[in-house]
């Protein structure tokens, strides 16, 4: 019998759908049932595996990256909606089929979500894809021990603790 796993790898090859299993894993023992997070990418399977809800309407980004009359006011709309509702975590996506980038493509919330995670967050996990069979995890406690293998991330943020 083939594994949820396996079937997830051989469909969804290039889009490492099986890599947010774990991080899900994480969020949903990080936060309780009332608590949204914002996934700054297109994987709505992470809200999925987390059990938890969206902070915003936008769960996929290619349409941000086309070059269309709206891109900007999409990115506009999700950069309110997430520092609005100030989620726990952050899941922030860098891997080339997530955005779909082009050269003619605004990049606004992209330097906008290294300014914001900068200033609100800090890392609490990065994955790096190496290919599609090696996805390797670096969780906080092993940072010191980080060796980045592919220039394809994915990183889990948490609020810091911050007066209002």
């Amino acid at each position: 019998m083939t594994s949820p796993t396996e079937i997830g790898t051989k469909s969804l090859l290039a889009n490492y759908f099986p890599a947010y299993i774990p991080i899900g894993d994480f969020l949903n023992s990080h936060t309780t049932s009332y608590d949204r997070i914002a996934v700054i990418g297109s994987e709505p399977q992470t809200y999925f595996y987390a059990k938890r809800q969206s902070v915003s309407g936008h769960i996929y980004t290619y349409g941000m990256m086309e070059p269309q009359p709206y891109a900007r006011q999409m990115q506009e709309e999700m950069i309110a909606d997430i520092e609005r509702n100030q989620p726990k975590y952050l899941v922030c996506t860098r891997l080339n089929f997530s955005w779909a980038v082009k050269p003619n493509s605004d990049t606004h919330i992209l330097k906008w979500t290294d300014w914001y995670t900068a200033k609100y967050y800090h890392q609490v996990c990065i994955v790096h894809a190496v290919d599609l069979y090696d996805v390797r995890y670096t969780w906080e406690k092993n940072f010191q021990q980080h060796d980045p293998a592919s220039q394809k991330i994915i990183t889990v943020y948490e609020r810091n603790d911050i007066p209002y």
